[in-house]
């Protein structure tokens, strides 16, 4: 039992980095503000909201990520 609380830690560890060394690779190449425009366009919501969306779904994004 005490072998598979090591190993879950381990793996989690392991989801962590690679989670992070993921997120730097998608903002290096694929900035995720512009992500967050682009999913919203198609929406065809008033300027105003679809500004006022594009921050908190570009911190809810990143926070997936971590």
């Amino acid at each position: 039992m005490a072998c598979a609380k090591a190993s879950a830690r381990a793996n989690r560890a392991d989801f962590k980095a690679l989670s992070r060394r993921l997120l730097q690779q998608i903002q290096a190449h694929y900035p995720i503000e512009m992500a967050a425009k682009m999913l919203l366009r198609p929406l065809d919501l008033p300027a105003g909201v679809s500004h006022a969306l594009q921050g908190p779904l570009s911190h809810a994004t990143r926070w997936m990520l971590r």
